[in-house]
């Protein structure tokens, strides 16, 4: 039988683990007896200068040739998993901006294609070519571990964790099949982003031990931050959705795919986005080629790369209908035109002005 145990990364073999390395050397022996052959993977060099095994497999990160997406995009298809679902436990754990009660990942960090597919195909290729039959790694939610997990499952191999120890004694558990469970969550906050970052959390959340049924009832009662797409009963029986709590290109994206989901017609107030250095104009123009497909019409707060987006929105329509009035005037304009069922999207701190002077309407 062959065996790949795959060490935690984040074990150095120095002060505190000093005695790992002859720990490891002893199973190696003692595997060997039975007539077995077990094979260490190291996914850091931590512990390159303390092995004492002589099965090793240390990784050296490699750089794709390919297209990152597209190569992501077919091993996700493949393997039924998602590299973001994958790494995200394994950097909450090392992650040092968390208060323990807030999470605060950049999702450039979870994502990095470049840096977890080379990792992905490195254990695929060991898997495969030394004809493993059994995989086993620790507790540790880490990226390799849950690459490895899903490489299992395909491939049909055993694949062990080690839990925590109870009364004295290591258990061993077998996870026969990926993604069995399933359940469904219900969370009252806006966005089909929210959802993405909702799971992400739960994710996290259950890789780390949390059962599913506590993890439900908390997605149940979540809240949104104050203006932050807030849905309000607006004037004329329509929709306000109070975004004013600060505007950045991808919130502005998120918060428009969202209103396009819903019916009657649609207008954007908009404040323009500050402190986008030599990306603010390619921006506003992102933004506006999505808001006029979208929005009937769109008021910007003041003039600020007015431009900019009437260049961009002009790129989707020949005819674009943006201005940019004071709030009084946009919320004199918007109280006249809105009917039952229609959707006004206040986007950017300065947008309150004009929700505020509709409001003294109702």
């Amino acid at each position: 039988m062959q065996i790949l145990w795959i060490l935690n990364k984040y074990v150095d073999g120095g002060s505190l683990s000093r005695y790992y390395p002859d720990f490891l050397r002893y199973v190696e022996e003692e595997v060997a007896k039975s007539g077995n052959k077990i094979h260490f993977l190291f996914f850091s060099d931590a512990m390159r200068p303390r092995a004492k095994t002589t099965n090793n497999f240390f990784y050296e990160q490699k750089k794709i040739t390919e297209d990152a997406s597209a190569v992501a995009n077919k091993i996700e298809n493949e393997y039924q998993f998602t590299f973001k679902q994958a790494y995200f436990p394994d950097q909450i754990q090392v992650s040092k901006r968390q208060d323990y009660r807030k999470i605060n990942l950049l999702e450039k960090e979870f994502c990095d294609l470049v840096f977890l597919i080379p990792r992905f195909q490195y254990l695929e290729q060991i898997i495969n070519h030394n004809n493993i039959d059994v995989v086993f790694c620790d507790q540790s939610p880490e990226v390799e571990m849950e690459f490895a997990r899903a490489i299992c499952m395909k491939k049909n191999k055993v694949f062990l964790r080690q839990s925590e120890s109870f009364l004295g004694r290591c258990v061993f558990y077998q996870q026969l099949e990926f993604g069995k469970e399933k359940v469904s969550i219900t969370a009252p906050v806006l966005g089909a982003h929210q959802a993405e970052n909702i799971t992400a959390s739960i994710l996290g959340a259950y890789a780390v031990g949390l059962p599913l049924t506590i993890l439900i009832t908390r997605a149940a009662k979540l809240t949104s931050y104050n203006k932050t797409m807030q849905k309000i009963a607006g004037i004329n029986d329509s929709i306000f959705i109070d975004d004013t709590s600060n505007n950045n290109p991808d919130a502005a994206l998120a918060a428009l795919e969202y209103i396009a989901k819903l019916s009657g017609k649609k207008y954007l107030v908009f404040q323009p986005m500050l402190e986008l250095a030599n990306q603010a104009e390619s921006a506003h123009e992102k933004v506006a080629r999505q808001a006029v497909q979208i929005c009937e019409e769109i008021y910007l707060t003041n003039g600020s790369y007015y431009n900019s987006f009437v260049k961009g929105a002009k790129q989707t329509k020949d005819t674009v209908r943006v201005f940019a009035f004071s709030a009084q005037k946009t919320a004199d304009i918007l109280r006249k035109k809105i009917k039952e069922g229609d959707v006004i999207l206040f986007k950017g701190k300065e947008a309150i002005h004009t929700l505020k002077n509709l409001q003294k309407w109702r």
